[in-house]
Parts: C-alpha cells; structure tokens; sequence
C-alpha cells in the first residue's frame, strides 16, 4: 500500500487562454431558399468560452462562467433560410475573444415550364 498525496485543483493554477474557433462546419453552404442551414462551432478555452452562432453583423451577449472545461462546440439551425447571409461564431470568455465569418448561399432552384404547341 502507497500512500499518494494529491494536491488540488484550482482556478488559479490552470493556465487560461483567450478562445480560439478550432473548427467551422458549414462553411460556405449552398442551400435552396427554404432549406435549413446547419453550423457547429468548435473553440477551445479557459475558461470555458461562451459561443454564439448568429447572423452577421450582430453583438453578442457575454455572461462570465466559472467552469474549467477547454472547449465547447455550438451547433445551430437557421430554419427556413430565404436570403444568403453572413454568419458569424462568436466566442468570447474573461481572456479575450475569437470571431469567423461563413457564409450561406441561398438559390432558388430552376424551374421549367414546357408549353407544347396548339
């Protein structure tokens, strides 16, 4: 039997880093007017960032979380979408901020009207 000293935890001994947008799924969709365009957000940080994902340009609201965890993925549904538009993910936590910019292409498919003779 060993007896093992372990020390704790805290806040204060975990190096904190400004949020960083590791990965952008959805970027540049192409969708038909009134498809559903799908975004994940992936950031890292410590604190754990707080991510929005929203149409661009807006202001997004910070409320400060004490927890540890280093990343978080966001993930939204625009559903109905009828116009293209920027998107922005907006990470942001007590260390700084990161911010990347998609953009959702909206068409409206083809359509063929064959009028025969007579």
């Amino acid at each position: 039997c060993q007896l093992v000293s372990i020390t704790p935890i805290t806040l204060s001994s975990i190096p904190l880093s400004a949020p960083e947008i590791v990965s952008l799924q959805g970027a540049d969709l192409v969708i038909p007017v009134g498809a559903s365009a799908t975004i994940t957000c992936a950031v890292f940080g410590i604190p754990t960032p707080t991510t929005v994902i929203q149409p661009s340009p807006a202001q997004a609201v910070y409320t400060p979380q004490n927890t540890v965890s280093s990343t978080v993925s966001t993930v939204q549904i625009f559903h109905n979408v009828t116009s293209s538009q920027h998107y922005e993910c907006f990470a942001i936590n007590t260390v700084g901020t990161d911010t990347k910019i998609i953009h959702v292409v909206v068409y409206e498919p083809l359509k063929f009207k064959i009028e025969l003779p007579g």
